[in-house]
């Protein structure tokens, strides 16, 4: 694989920065039994992962709708929102060697963003909640900036051009196959992440079939591939904080 030159790497958020998407996957299938559901955990994760809010609601509308023959409950957006935000507010964390990782390319002089499905207020709250906003600067970047979300690449696009970098001078870090679409689809290198403890034993393989160049489940390793496969900019610093 060729050296990237004056690179930047592009994160997605939820799964990869914190530990937002096990929380929400941890038992969300038990919480929808209630309302005529039953998928169990697997299926529940391969349903949803990667997909917008809205997106998964519309999936469940649907499969609502062909169970039987009726719309969702109109309290079910409500009351899976407020016990998601309560569980966060007391078990979001960053993800393991996360901030490692930050410290390391702004060490190697190399700059980072965001790019996620989620939405900016959402996203800003979590970086705050975790203590991760410090190690970013204004490179945040959400799906209410662009037409269509992940896996479409716009997002990714709009971030390198708003970094003033060009795609294919970009790594991304993603968990889940509409992510790693969207960053190949993008013209960008993107790193799978494995080490969420809602994924199962050979997901790698799905993110390297879905085209990522590379995976792992440590953030550690992750840094060590983009240094390796990295001409840093010699130039100043880049201002992260």
């Amino acid at each position: 694989m060729r050296k990237i030159s004056n690179p930047a790497v592009i994160f997605d958020c939820d799964g990869i920065l914190v530990n937002s998407e096990e929380i929400a996957y941890e038992d969300g299938h038990i919480f929808l039994q209630q309302f005529g559901f039953k998928y169990t955990r697997d299926e529940y994760i391969a349903l949803t992962s990667g997909k917008t809010h809205e997106d998964m609601l519309k999936l469940l509308e649907v499969e609502h709708r062909r169970l039987y023959n009726r719309p969702l409950p109109r309290d079910l957006p409500a009351r899976m929102n407020e016990r998601f935000q309560k569980v966060m507010e007391t078990r979001l964390r960053q993800i393991p060697e996360i901030e490692v990782l930050l410290r390391g390319l702004q060490k190697a002089n190399i700059p980072y963003g965001i790019a996620t499905n989620g939405t900016l207020d959402g996203t800003e709250w979590k970086l705050k909640r975790t203590g991760l906003r410090e190690l970013f600067n204004h490179h945040v970047y959400s799906k209410d900036m662009v037409p269509n979300p992940k896996p479409a690449p716009d997002i990714y696009l709009h971030a390198a051009q708003r970094m003033g970098k060009h795609p294919k001078n970009c790594f991304v870090f993603e968990d889940s196959v509409p992510g790693v679409r969207a960053g190949v689809a993008a013209g960008m290198i993107v790193i799978g992440y494995t080490g969420g403890t809602h994924r199962s034993g050979g997901y790698d393989q799905e993110l390297k079939n879905a085209g990522a160049a590379f995976t792992t489940a440590s953030m550690a390793e992750g840094l060590a591939f983009v240094l390796k496969h990295s001409r840093p900019n010699p130039g100043p610093a880049p201002r992260f904080l």
